[in-house]
Formats: structure tokens, C-alpha cells, sequence
């Protein structure tokens, strides 16, 4: 663990999720605690500016009595990363999910006045390029140390990494003209890449051998 850790995450969930992320380890157990220690070093490591890490539980179930379940939380203004390390029979089972904290009560309801309301409305919308910029670096570097602890994790087991086609969150539309719910990070440049060989290939312009 390291001696000055970042301030500790608010533990109310994020009322939009933008990305979730699952895979299961068949024939390992991992430890939770262990886990998230080392993921909390790992994160820690990262000196993402304004980060929050720590532990979270949320219910289990829809009930009053529902048991509650431990996360690892890495928040990152409104945006927050929570991870689950879940044993389950033999195997393991570890989750991400990418979520954001909306507008209060009293924003939501300046949204509904005719003037004001608009204004406000595209004033909270309204992203700079760096807002943007610094978002996406955020997701990328917390999703690729998560990778980077479940490499370790799996290779103490004596298991081998995970496919790559694993390791792509599905994504929910976070910005305008980012990925769809059903599309991976890397789909929408996939995408891409083969409407560019359509063109070419419309203006008989030849691919380079």
C-alpha cells in the first residue's frame, strides 16, 4: 500500500452507466482482499489528478435485507470505475462498471423552466475538447490497470491471459459520436477502417501491396 493515498470515493451509485465489463477465471479463486489491496496500489500508482480510491458496498438484491457486496471504487470527479473480485464456485468472476453521478434535484428542475432551462441544460452538456480528452484517458488508464492486475493475478495461478477480445469494455455512449451500447472500443475504428477501404475501393484507388 502507499503512504499518501488519494481522498476516499462517495459511495452513492452513479445514476448512468457507461460501460460494462466482465469476464470469468475458470479454475482460480482469487482472494478479494488481496485483490483489492493490490488494486488499490495499482491505481494509487496511476496519480490521476482529483482521484478518489477506496471501497464501496452495494446490495446484492432489491431488498431491505439484502446483503451487502464489496467493491473497489476509482472516482474521477463525477465519473466513478467500480470494480467487483467475486469467488463464485471454483471460479472467479471480475466486473467493471463505468457510471457518472447526473445533476442534482435542483439542476434537474431548472432544466424544465422555458429560458433558463435550456441554458442550463447546455451549459451542464457542453464538453471542451480537454474535458473530453481527460475523460477518456481516465477509462482507458483504470481499465488497462485492471488488465494489468488480472494478468498478475492469472499468471500467479499458473492460468494463461485472457483472449484479447475479452478485454474490451462494452460501451454506452458517453460523448456524442462515441460508440453505441453494443459496441466495443475498438469496433467503431474497425467500422471505420472498412467504410475508408469502401471509398478506395469506389474511386479504384488500389491498396498499397
Amino acid at each position: 500500500m502507499t503512504t499518501s493515498s488519494p481522498k476516499r470515493p462517495r459511495t452513492r451509485l452513479p445514476t448512468i452507466i457507461h460501460s460494462h465489463w466482465h469476464v470469468t477465471i475458470e479454475g482460480a479463486v482469487f482472494p478479494v482482499s488481496q485483490a483489492y489491496e493490490r488494486l488499490e496500489e495499482l491505481f494509487s500508482e496511476l496519480k490521476i489528478p482529483e482521484v478518489r480510491i477506496g471501497p464501496a458496498r452495494f446490495k446484492e438484491h432489491e431488498s431491505v435485507f439484502s446483503r451487502k457486496r464489496g467493491y473497489i471504487r476509482v472516482m474521477y470527479r463525477n465519473l466513478s470505475y467500480d470494480i467487483c473480485v467475486c469467488p463464485f464456485g471454483t471460479s472467479t468472476f471480475v466486473s467493471s462498471w463505468l457510471g457518472e453521478r447526473t445533476p442534482g434535484f435542483l439542476r434537474n428542475l431548472l432544466c424544465l423552466l422555458p429560458i433558463v432551462g435550456p441554458i442550463v441544460k447546455r451549459n451542464y452538456e457542453a464538453k471542451t475538447y480537454f474535458q473530453c480528452d481527460s475523460l477518456m484517458t481516465f477509462m482507458e488508464m483504470v481499465h488497462s490497470t485492471l488488465l494489468e492486475w488480472l494478468d498478475e493475478a492469472t499468471a500467479s495461478h499458473g492460468l494463461k491471459p485472457i483472449e484479447n477480445d475479452q478485454r474490451k469494455p462494452i460501451m454506452k455512449s458517453l460523448l456524442k459520436g462515441f460508440p453505441s451500447e453494443s459496441e466495443s472500443w475498438g469496433s467503431k475504428w474497425d467500422r471505420k477502417e472498412a467504410q475508408v477501404k469502401q471509398v478506395k475501393k469506389a474511386a479504384l484507388i488500389k491498396e498499397p501491396q
